[in-house]
């Protein structure tokens, strides 16, 4: 194992809707740390997802807001990542 990878992960959410409870706008912080093995911290960052969605469309899926804001945060990255000096 050349590097350990320790995620903190944080969501916030909210929706523009006093009458629906799933939140129309979502977000997932991602703050990560990648250590060497003696544990020496050599890379880290930190990437914002954001997700939205309208009643019309999470009517049928109340995680859809969510599910949008992960995806953004992984692509995200996975682009610094693949970026970075580790690779």
């Amino acid at each position: 194992i050349n590097f350990v990878l320790r995620p903190k992960i944080t969501t916030n959410s909210s929706s523009s809707s006093v009458v629906t409870w799933p939140p129309t706008q979502f977000d997932v912080i991602i703050e990560i740390k990648a250590t060497d093995a003696s544990g020496k911290v050599v890379w880290q960052d930190t990437v914002i997802g954001k997700g939205k969605a309208e009643y019309s469309e999470f009517k049928a899926d109340f995680s859809l807001s969510a599910k949008r804001a992960s995806e953004a945060a992984l692509l995200e990255l996975q682009n610094k990542l693949l970026s970075s000096a580790l690779m």
